[in-house]
């Protein structure tokens, strides 16, 4: 799954003579096993190779049972010999039984520690890095070695936050070990390695990870004296090493508003007024000042949020007007209302939201002939500010919006800001009703959703009806709505449209059809067509505890299986409508940490090269899948729409990608513009190593905003891949849309 993924020695998990010290005894008897067998370990042993992957599971906890190091070492053989999922899990669930166990303990532990940074599966390494948080004994032992470790980064990272749940004052220095580099001791490292021979043991190369420094950092914060804090907040977004310290930074600056420190304040004012600094630690550093200085500042807080939002970015904008509206100052408010007369439609958003919601009968007569200019960015910041308001007068010009704007997406917003103002009762729900037979996609989408919302059950037909659209994102939420209606009629529907769907449409279905029957037949719609026929004359929906409980069962169940599906570093793809979006900027030539001292990395772009041909090999032939590139511009493999995943088209995107070569910016916003512009796609992969560097916008929080608004109505998931360092976009995109998130360095 993870290509590049280093070998870690087995010293670096030895144990300590101090904790091995003075443990407790083996446990008492080996049980009914030892007596009714004479040589229990050598049976489970035999039977691992006769059965393999169909060995009784109940075996693993027999000889487990044991409690000697023989049994201990007997499960580290099984697991290494058994391919079935389920059997290995269950392994390193009784491996995490031996902590405190004399003897057994250090290699169950041991095993443990190398399944979660050796395994190319998630589901081992995040369950060995948990169970190891659960073992009392010498579970944060090998916790703190995970981190010190070169495993991936995802691994090391959470590994030191399952080490954090439990932390005392006694781990600071281990914290601070991990915060602190020294860089004059790994070029030592790096010269003794290039020296060794041939033959001496190869040193792991341990990488700098600045997502492990923030957390270590967050521990620490609370200790450090006021002057330390300044100093690290002082520090600019980079240093000679190259790590950034944006997050630092922005530690330390939380650190010193929560004291109160009053020396802070100057720091403040630099952070604020540095331009090239990250919008979010500007917008810390408002709230700093304003903390400070109150409505003093409030004079720089609007020349700043009147610029050009070219050069202004949106969080910080935002952060300012809420800090303006907050301070509840009349001679302020008159002084805002003052510039909104003159305003130009890119200041008008600002100013509005300064305004915030007090009374203001010009205001809202403003806001009312806004809704029915012409700008589409005047119309937007009216639609913001008067569903904060709850203006009932704008009602009827924002229903006409929602009727007649040739922007659907401007549509569906007016829809929400009128379903936001109106009070639940008949009026706003013949509204919604209205709007959810649209043909325009969004808007239904968005009535569907508020129906949704106030109550489902109400409106089950509604909901039947729109199961049948031909637009996949409508019937996802009435997929939805039915599962909390569940009612017979809703079960009959979702079976009768199963073998209509394919893709991520198609699991939606099915995981609907398990939440409302706990039958687990999951997408097959042979076998949910001959059930329903004998159970829908006495079917009752079972109680959602009941389905919980099958729920456990069912997952040991389906990891017992192996089914071949599409991987992207490790993200499955359930789709079968599928964009890639690939960074191919020259900044991916560079390359990524090597597995031992001494040696040379691979490079990002051959490492997604390699994922993204073996992602292409895994698509269900059924599936439609397209590939967008992106540097300075973006470069679609099929220009059109998604194509088909036939044998010839796989071929012949492969042979794209194999082509190509890193060069040029970061045009992150153009690749996504461009994947959103096709209306059949339902799930979206992006990969980048940096942030946004060029093309029509580059402001990260500019970014998540307009993808949220493409977004809104539509429901497409964004999986997203950062190789190489962390970039707060990514977290940001799959968070909002459900996707999965993994950083890569």
């Amino acid at each position: 799954m993870f290509p590049g993924l280093a070998a870690v020695c087995v010293c670096l998990f030895c144990v300590p003579r101090s904790l091995l010290e003075s443990q407790p005894p083996a446990h008492g008897s080996m049980g009914s096993l030892a007596v009714q067998d004479p040589n229990p370990v050598q049976v489970f042993l035999e039977a691992v190779q006769k059965h393999r992957d169909d060995l009784e599971i109940e075996r693993i906890a027999q000889v487990a049972a044991l409690r000697t190091r023989e049994a201990a070492l007997a499960l580290v053989e099984a697991f290494d010999t058994l391919g079935n999922l389920a059997l290995r899990l269950e392994i390193l669930r009784e491996l995490a039984n031996f902590d405190g166990v004399a003897s057994a303990e250090q290699p169950a532990l041991e095993a443990l520690a190398e399944a979660a940074t050796m395994s190319s599966e998630e589901e081992v390494s995040s369950l060995a890095v948990d169970l190891l948080a659960e073992c009392p004994r010498l579970g944060r032992h090998f916790l703190e070695r995970i981190v010190q470790s070169n495993a991936l980064g995802l691994v090391r990272e959470r590994a030191l936050r399952r080490h954090i749940e439990g932390a005392t004052d006694k781990d600071q220095a281990f914290y601070r070990s991990v915060f602190t580099v020294d860089l004059k001791a790994r070029e030592r490292a790096s010269k003794s390695a290039q020296r060794a021979s041939k033959a001496a043991p190869k040193v792991p190369y341990v990488a700098i990870s600045t997502a492990l420094r923030e957390l270590a950092l967050e521990q620490l914060a609370p200790k450090l004296a006021v002057n330390e804090l300044i100093e690290l907040a002082r520090e600019k977004e980079r240093d000679p090493t190259d790590l950034r310290k944006d997050g630092i930074r922005r530690i330390a600056l939380l650190e010193l508003r929560s004291r109160g420190a009053s020396k802070a304040r100057d720091v403040a004012l630099q952070v604020f007024e540095d331009k090239t600094e990250k919008a979010h630690n500007r917008a810390l550093a408002a709230e700093m000042l304003v903390a400070f200085d109150g409505p003093k500042v409030a004079s720089r807080l609007i020349e700043e949020g009147l610029k050009d939002p070219s050069v202004v970015p949106i969080e910080l904008r935002a952060t300012m007007a809420d800090l303006l509206a907050g301070m509840d100052d009349k001679a302020l408010a008159a002084k805002l209302w003052k510039l909104l007369e003159k305003a130009s439609p890119k200041e008008q958003e600002f100013l509005l939201r300064a305004l915030g919601k007090a009374p203001h009968a010009k205001l809202d007569e403003r806001l009312i002939e806004m809704l029915k200019s012409s700008d589409l960015g005047s119309q937007r910041a009216a639609l913001d500010a008067v569903q904060a308001r709850r203006l009932a007068g704008a009602v009827e010009p924002a229903l006409e919006l929602a009727r007649s704007s040739k922007d659907e997406a401007l549509s569906a917003r007016a829809l929400d800001c009128v379903a936001g103002i109106l009070e639940p009762g008949a009026g706003r729900t013949e509204l919604l009703l209205e709007f959810a037979k649209s043909e325009r996609e969004q808007v239904c989408h968005a009535a569907l959703e508020h129906l949704l919302n106030s109550a489902a059950s109400d409106h089950e037909e509604v909901f039947l009806r729109a199961l049948a659209s031909p637009s996949w994102s409508v019937r996802s939420v009435a997929l939805e709505a039915l599962v909390q209606v569940r009612t017979k009629a809703a079960v009959g529907a979702i079976i009768a449209r199963l073998d209509q769907e394919s893709g991520l449409m198609k699991k939606r279905c099915a995981q609907a059809l398990w939440q409302l029957t706990g039958q687990p037949l999951r997408s097959n719609a042979t076998a949910w067509k001959a059930w329903w026929k004998d159970a829908e004359a006495t079917f009752v929906a079972p109680d959602p505890a009941e389905i919980a409980r099958l729920a456990a069962q069912a997952t040991q169940r389906l990891q017992s299986q192996s089914t071949k599906a599409s991987k992207f570093f490790g993200v499955t793809l359930d789709s079968t409508r599928v964009i890639f979006i690939v960074d191919i900027s020259g900044s991916m030539n560079e390359q990524l940490p090597p597995k031992f001292v001494g040696e040379e990395g691979a490079v990002r772009f051959e490492v997604a090269k390699q994922q993204l041909l073996q992602a292409i090999d895994g698509l269900d032939a059924s599936a439609l899948f397209n590939i967008l590139v992106f540097s300075d511009g973006v470069r679609a493999w099929s220009p059109e729409r998604i194509a088909s995943a036939d044998e010839a088209q796989r071929e012949a995107a492969k042979d794209f990608v194999k082509g190509l070569a890193p060069l040029g910016g970061t045009n992150v916003y153009g690749a996504l513009q461009a994947a959103f512009l096709d209306p059949d796609v339902d799930t979206i992969v992006m990969l980048s190593d940096g942030m946004p560097s060029t093309g029509q916008v580059v402001d990260e929080r500019t970014i998540r905003e307009h993808v949220a608004q493409w977004n809104l109505h539509r429901g497409v998931v964004v999986h997203t891949v950062a190789v190489g360092e962390r970039l707060r976009l990514m977290e940001w995109l799959a968070l909002d849309s459900n996707g999965t998130h993994v950083l890569y360095e």
